[in-house]
């Protein structure tokens, strides 16, 4: 053994505790870094399966009056991939027990349930299905909030 490895083996003994707490931290920022990296990955994959189920649209474009006509020929543009066309408009929630009504927004949905772009992810309750009246979707949060389930009725002004 040469005389400088005689040396080093001598310092790292003397100094075994420094040593020691330098590997202890290099070990805790490999924990670290390994475990946010995991839950970044764990994220992105949460995030990618949602906006796969829902067919979360790139993108969307808001018009007004315009005929199906118009919303067929852009369908047969070649960069569309789909189009959903639906009506929406504001609405007045009149719930029991506040001061003042509560705005909301009503949008068409398909008669029977299929994957459509920015499908909803129902939590509760079942998928409106055929021409029926007098149904709702809510948001779970302000079900939540109201402490609305299914079946519950709500009052709802439509245009005036």
């Amino acid at each position: 053994m040469r005389p400088l490895d005689r040396k080093l083996l001598r310092e790292l003994g003397r100094s075994k505790r420094s040593l020691a707490a330098i590997v202890a931290i290099v070990a805790l920022g490999v924990m670290c870094f390994v475990g946010l990296w995991a839950t970044h990955t764990n994220l992105q994959l949460a995030r990618e399966d949602y906006d796969a189920r829902t067919r979360l649209a790139d993108f969307w474009i808001e018009l007004r009056r315009v005929p199906a006509s118009a919303a067929e020929e852009l369908a047969r543009h070649p960069a569309v991939a789909e189009i959903r066309h639906r009506i929406q408009f504001p609405v007045t929630v009149d719930m029991p027990g506040y001061p003042r009504p509560i705005g909301g927004l009503m949008l068409t949905m398909p008669d029977e349930p299929k994957p459509v772009v920015n499908d909803l992810v129902l939590r509760r309750g079942r998928p409106l299905t055929g021409p029926r009246v007098n149904e709702v979707i809510i948001s779970p949060k302000f079900a939540d909030a109201h402490g609305l389930g299914p079946s519950d009725a709500i009052d709802l002004i439509v245009r005036g």
